[in-house]
């Protein structure tokens, strides 16, 4: 047997342990040697322009001295916007705290054109009555307080009708909308009833918390939800905004060059979390703290201290990356690895060989087949499916749900009207959502096929018509039944070919627009209601984001079943549960 090649340091623990210790001096020694930023000398810091007293000021999320308007404010301005364009309704901006909602509020307000006359409740009161009071007020009417909640009402109504006759628009903003009651909420809807024959009269912006999304989800609110025409909720910043956010701060309070160093940019966020008035608080105090030191940089150490004082908790602290910790990092990754072999190459020269393991008693559960990977769900529009992608029967069933007096299945390109066929693979979840009744192709486990009519679900049970008889079964059971394929039947718009989006014209685009007015009030300009313009894009987008679908802007055909079903009523849908 060879004797054991000699090592230098030896082959215990310890002398391994020793070997890794001396490379972490090494490295260091190495990163002593690295260049290090230039630190600004007292002299060139120019402290002059600062003032105590006007930074608090200026690092405020509302002051309009150091207003930041990211991506997501943006579009909550915008989202403000159109709801003074709509023709009445319910305008809600949410967030959580800190995120901006009020300085959103008040640039929104600073920019208003003079005809027209806004009011920012900022604490609303706490019953109706004091609720009609403030409203009054705030719009400068001489209010009795004796006199009734009905006179208030009829207070506020004349002073609309003045407005409208003038050509001049109303509109309230209500902050802290999520300390409001259901029963002061509902208050609120039935002011957007006050109406002439040509439009409404007040349009109303809901202002809140998180919460405030909750609570218009409850029942009893239904009505009010339903008024919404455009919602937007804002959350805390990416680090990217964030920093862009903080050197717009740093940079409105006049101290020129005063920057964060790339770890503080990091700190900041960990101990933030992107929350803007977070941010500002945090800065006030680390800038108050870096310039009494004579210095324009402010660094790690100095935010963690100030975050520390002002009783923030530290969530999580992602390391950044910097290129010159790379050759430091690379050297101990290669120093702990080389460290692990030479221990465990010396424990295997001396060990003892292992007996091979025992036979295990337990069984190892074996797949007969790989899983499939559901396929994203598709939607393909058909005009020229052939009649038999599903059987007569069923087919037949689903046109009669449109009105249709058929007794035979015509074939999709032969449908009476503006019906069309609708044909693709998708999930039950996608289904639910598209809410209508669709044929779905079954099997069973001796490979049996048939057609049957989904209807919806109940109680955990799927609705089907099969051969002119309704049957339940286990949803769970349907699934396993199912693969995906559907047939499903729409009402399009006239002239429908293709999805619509901005720059389009056509019959189709004004149907569009004619069917979110009846919903929401005119959209845009009357001039030419075929063009798919900004306006119709806009309110679109609102329409979507009430629905939960793809805010894209883009009328597709989930965004065209959805608008249709919203007019008509009577349009075929999916049966909705029984009432328990």
């Amino acid at each position: 047997m060879a004797p054991p090649r000699p090592r230098i340091f030896g082959s215990t623990p310890l002398a391994s342990a020793h070997r890794l210790a001396l490379t972490l001096q090494v490295a260091a020694a190495v990163r002593r040697w690295l260049p290090r930023p230039a630190t600004p000398s007292p002299a060139d810091v120019h402290v002059t322009r600062f003032s105590a007293s006007a930074l608090p000021e200026l690092m405020s999320t509302t002051s309009p001295v150091s207003l930041f308007m990211s991506h997501q404010h943006m579009e909550a301005l915008a989202h403000l916007r159109y709801g003074l364009d709509c023709a009445g309704g319910v305008v809600l901006l949410t967030g959580a705290i800190g995120t901006g909602k009020t300085a959103v509020c008040r640039a929104f307000l600073r920019e208003l054109p003079p005809q027209v006359q806004a009011f920012h409740l900022a604490r609303p009161g706490s019953d109706r009555k004091s609720l009609m009071i403030d409203i009054c007020r705030g719009f400068g009417l001489h209010v009795d307080p004796a006199a009734s909640e009905r006179a208030h009402i009829d207070q506020l109504n004349e002073l609309l009708l003045r407005n409208e006759a003038q050509g001049h628009r109303t509109m309230l903003i209500v902050d802290d909308a999520q300390r409001l009651s259901p029963d002061l909420l509902e208050q609120l809807r039935l002011l957007t009833n006050l109406e002439t024959d040509r439009c409404k009269l007040l349009q109303i912006v809901l202002v809140g918390q998180t919460g405030l999304r909750d609570l218009l989800e409850r029942p009893e609110l239904r009505q009010l939800s339903q008024r919404v025409v455009a919602r937007h909720h804002l959350v805390p910043l990416a680090r990217e905004e964030m920093v862009a956010y903080a050197h717009h701060k740093l940079d409105a309070s006049g101290i020129a060059g005063l920057r964060l160093s790339r770890r503080a940019a990091w700190t900041l966020h960990a101990w933030t979390q992107g929350v803007p008035r977070t941010v500002d608080q945090l800065l006030d105090r680390a800038v108050a703290t870096t310039l009494s030191r004579g210095a324009l940089t402010l660094d790690a150490s100095t935010l963690a201290r100030a975050a520390r004082n002002i009783g923030l908790s530290h969530m999580r602290m992602p390391w950044p990356w910097s290129p010159q910790l790379a050759g430091t990092s690379l050297t101990l990754v290669l120093a702990c690895a080389g460290a692990v072999a030479w221990i465990d190459r010396g424990e295997k020269s001396h060990a003892a060989p292992r007996p091979a393991p025992a036979p295990s008693l337990t069984a190892t559960p074996v797949l007969l087949r790989p899983v499939p990977t559901q396929p994203p769900p598709v939607l393909i529009p058909s005009a020229t499916a052939v009649s038999t992608a599903a059987g007569p029967e069923p087919m037949v069933a689903m046109l009669q749900r449109w009105r249709a007096s058929s007794s035979d299945w015509p074939g999709c390109a032969r449908l009476p009207d503006r019906l069309r066929c609708l044909q693709g693979r998708t999930s039950l979840q996608e289904l639910l959502d598209l809410d209508l009744p669709v044929v779905l192709h079954l099997s069973d486990e001796s490979g049996r096929s048939g057609d049957a009519m989904f209807q919806g679900i109940d109680a955990g049970q799927a609705l089907l018509r099969f051969d002119d008889k309704s049957l339940r079964i286990p949803v769970e059971e349907m699934k396993q039944r199912w693969r995906g394929d559907f047939t499903a039947v729409w009402s399009s718009p006239p002239a429908f070919s293709r999805p619509l989006r901005l720059g389009d014209s056509g019959p189709a685009v004004a149907w569009i627009r004619s069917s979110l007015s009846r919903l929401h009030g005119r959209v845009g300009s009357r001039v030419d209601g075929t063009r798919f313009d900004a306006s119709l894009q806009a309110a679109l987008r609102a329409f979507q984001r009430q629905e939960h679908l793809d805010v894209d802007g883009i009328a597709g055909i989930k965004s065209l079943v959805r608008l249709a079903q919203r007019v008509d009523g009577d349009s075929a849908r999916l049966a909705p549960p029984a009432s328990p």
